[in-house]
């Protein structure tokens, strides 16, 4: 039997070091992508970067599934941390301070941020490219915001993760909640009201010539306006003593747990203690009755 060459082995061996050589060495396996959505993650998150920061004078937080902003007021700047990209790193930012109320994030309910988005998107109609922002929204009135891009209605959250929910004025469950929501816990207002879109307001005296004018709208939390008022009208308890009450057109009038449309032009009444509320509503149905033909007068039981 024929024995193979010295040339044959040495042709051999060449091609098994070659194929040798083509052995790829495994690279090291991609960190996972960062899901902010997952319960806890939020929460963990922002407690990071406020550890990274340390500092508790926050004006804004952003979140996404997968980006993480904490900003907080230096001075009298701003500067942003953030993680992008499975990185923690201070960040070019666009928040600018104007004197917005400053809060500690870890107060606010972030244990679930898939959650929050969810119930967000079943109010808006849109998941697509949600955000979540703590930020103060009106006057110290700081509320958790869900928004999306393209943009839809945003979504409020109070800081425990209740929804601010739209409201009916003409459901007196709704109306018992949003009264408590604009009216002080003690003192007298101007006046108290229903706009034509449905929101509720209360002015409350706020020195001569002015009042702060408090509202609440169907899809939105409670804002606040100092406003000029010259209507002459006298202060009053909504609960106590015999006092002016003016209304206007366009105005829904409410009287203890009743509620009455103004379709009239601007007049005074008296408004009475809860002893004679039914002479109140007697008085007020006759006059309306006497000036308008049907349908504008609303009464709340």
């Amino acid at each position: 039997m024929r024995q193979p060459g010295v040339r044959n082995l040495l042709g051999l061996l060449l091609v098994v070091a070659m194929l040798a050589g083509c052995t790829t060495t495994p690279g090291p396996t991609p960190a996972p992508k960062t899901d902010f959505t997952k319960p806890g993650a939020a929460a963990d998150i922002v407690n990071q970067l406020m550890a990274q920061i340390g500092s508790t004078r926050v004006v804004r937080v952003r979140l996404t599934a997968t980006e993480a902003e904490v900003s907080v007021v230096s001075g009298t700047s701003v500067v942003t941390y953030a993680w992008r990209d499975n990185q923690m790193a201070a960040v070019d930012t666009d928040v600018q301070y104007v004197g917005q109320a400053l809060f500690d994030p870890r107060v606010f309910n972030l244990s679930n941020l898939g959650d929050l988005f969810t119930r967000a998107a079943a109010v808006a109609g849109s998941a697509q490219g949600q955000q979540l922002q703590i930020v103060d929204f009106d006057s110290g009135h700081i509320y958790m915001t869900v928004t999306t891009n393209p943009e839809t209605m945003p979504v409020f959250f109070f800081p425990d993760g209740t929804l601010v929910a739209e409201f009916n004025a003409a459901n007196p469950a709704d109306l018992v909640g949003v009264l408590a929501a604009v009216l002080p816990e003690t003192g007298d207002i101007v006046r108290l009201g229903i706009d034509a879109d449905g929101s509720v307001y209360a002015d409350l005296p706020a020195g001569p010539g002015q009042v702060l004018h408090v509202v609440r709208s169907p899809r939105f939390p409670v804002r606040q306006q100092l406003k000029t008022d010259g209507s002459g009208s006298l202060p009053f308890d909504p609960g106590n003593g015999e006092r002016i009450l003016t209304v206007v057109e366009g105005d829904i009038l409410i009287i203890g747990e009743r509620q009455f449309k103004v379709a009239a032009e601007t007049i005074n009444m008296p408004f009475y203690t809860q002893s004679s509320i039914d002479e109140v509503i007697a008085w007020w149905t006759d006059y309306m009755d006497s000036r308008l033909e049907t349908g504008n007068i609303i009464v709340i039981k």
